[in-house]
């Protein structure tokens, strides 16, 4: 019904542990072997779950967290608790300044549902997003539980990063399949908290889960699904889109974006109820290899899932103009999909196939060295959820081109770290393209202000700020 609609063009699957050195602190809240309450020994001054905002300011919270029901409260003076304090202390984040040597907090147990899971050939940015924020969870202590779709070669239970991942169903029927599961084998179980992610046909969790429900929301299609599947499928995802604030109208969300969050008030939800926090990056994978003032060559590149809704077409149209005031210039293709037949074939047609480069998917080494042989890189699409190739390609040096279009209009920084243009104009979009390849001064200041702008967006913030929300969707229960 929905397959292969997800953005799937990272170049390791979402499981794939990154380069990160060391743990990332300790978990605020932590259960006691089924206890209710809560204990801490948190050391003197602000919550380890403040927002520490990034220049990507997110609203996501602006003081330390409160959640009612996970707070930390005085604890009985009781033998039992005592030992059980000293046989399993925590020591404190050295990032916070130090060691709490006598600590305990919380363990949460979540439940996951997603479409996809971080293994799943077609992981996106979507399973990057949550297996982030997840993975980190359980480094924190807390207790995980992945509820996705099967794929051939899938294991119907697995471990990883350790995260609990069921899979049930496929690509057309995995919302009524987990569902199932989850009367069938879950209903039992307590959980903390659920975190739906939707981006693609909902589960519609509030109505059958016996805990309170955080729906992440990287983006919703609405009507750009008919630009991609079939009228008979696009009006069911269109539909089952419909009935999210019937649904969801007394759950928190976490978006992405303010586009994302934008979107949802415009549906009919409360703004108060969206708290937004961007996405981060792997910033030891995505580094400058070739400084930008030493790239000679006129090479502009595209990084997608090769989809017709990603706007790749749009970019092959306006490259003749590019040609015609740059002969010289090139244009690189990074990604694979259904889509890449068309592409090849409209090169073919415009009599630019020699000109037009398709690398297909690469691993995250050879992606990083695309960008950085290129001088520009282009985002060409009618809505992202945020625009994390643009991220990637501003840190690696190359200023970006895209369609001002919801969430890139906020991962480009309009005459800073790229320039914007109508969605779908090939003539606006070739003369951006031949403005920054001319012009080596702005380009290369664009490159310098990109990679600054890059340079404020990590994981380790992300899930900060996440775990931030976590804790107060599970605490209003």
């Amino acid at each position: 019904m929905v397959r292969r609609m997800g953005d799937g063009i990272h170049d390791r699957r979402a499981g794939a542990a990154p380069g990160r050195g060391g743990g990332h602190g300790h978990a605020e809240i932590r259960q006691l072997d089924g206890a209710r309450s809560v204990l801490s020994f948190a050391p003197p001054g602000p919550s380890s779950l403040a927002c520490r905002a990034p220049p990507a300011v997110s609203t996501a919270c602006s003081h330390p967290v409160e959640a009612r029901g996970l707070v930390s409260r005085a604890f009985p003076p009781h033998p039992g608790v005592l030992l059980y304090l000293l046989r399993h202390r925590r020591s404190g984040s050295k990032r916070d300044g130090g060691s709490a040597p006598l600590r305990c907090t919380y363990r949460v147990k979540l439940l996951a549902f997603n479409w996809r899971d971080p293994k799943h050939p077609e992981a996106g940015g979507a399973e990057l997003h949550l297996v982030e924020i997840l993975s980190r969870a359980v480094q924190d202590g807390d207790q995980v539980t992945w509820l996705a779709e099967a794929f051939p070669g899938s294991e119907p239970e697995e471990e990883h990063r350790g995260i609990r991942i069921l899979r049930r169903g496929s690509w057309y029927n995995a919302h009524l399949a987990l569902a199932q599961l989850y009367r069938r084998r879950l209903r039992g179980e307590r959980f903390d908290l659920v975190l739906e992610d939707i981006n693609k046909v909902p589960f519609f969790t509030p109505w059958y889960v016996r805990a309170p429900v955080l729906a992440v929301v990287p983006h919703l299609f609405g009507a750009t699904v008919f630009r991609e599947a079939s009228p008979a499928v696009g009006a069911l995802v269109w539909a089952h889109e419909s009935l999210i604030p019937l649904v969801y109208r007394d759950v928190p969300f976490l978006a992405i974006s303010e586009s994302t969050r934008d979107d949802l008030v415009r549906r009919g939800l409360r703004r108060e109820n969206i708290s937004v926090v961007r996405c981060g990056l792997d910033q030891s994978g995505y580094t400058v290899t070739v400084p930008p003032g030493d790239r000679t060559e006129p090479v502009v590149v595209f990084v997608g899932r090769l989809r017709k809704y990603k706007g790749a077409q749009y970019l092959i149209r306006a490259f003749p103009d590019v040609l015609r005031a740059v002969p010289e210039a090139r244009l690189r293709i990074v990604g694979d999909g259904p889509y890449r037949e068309n592409l090849e074939r409209l090169s073919r047609s415009l009599r630019i196939r020699e000109k037009v480069e398709f690398l297909g998917a690469l691993s995250q080494r050879d992606k990083v060295a695309a960008l950085n042989r290129a001088q520009v890189a282009a985002a060409p699409s009618p809505k992202e959820g945020w625009g994390l190739t643009v991220i990637e390609a501003n840190a690696c040096g190359a200023p970006v081109v895209a369609s001002k279009s919801p969430g890139l209009v906020e991962s480009v920084r309009d005459g800073e770290t790229g320039l914007l243009v109508p969605h779908g104009d090939a003539g606006a979009l070739a003369r951006a393209t031949i403005r920054l390849l001319t012009d080596p001064n702005l380009r290369l200041s664009m490159a310098g202000a990109g990679l600054r702008w890059a340079h404020g967006f990590t994981w380790d913030r992300c899930y900060r700020e996440s775990r931030a929300v976590i804790a107060r969707a599970a605490g209003a229960a």
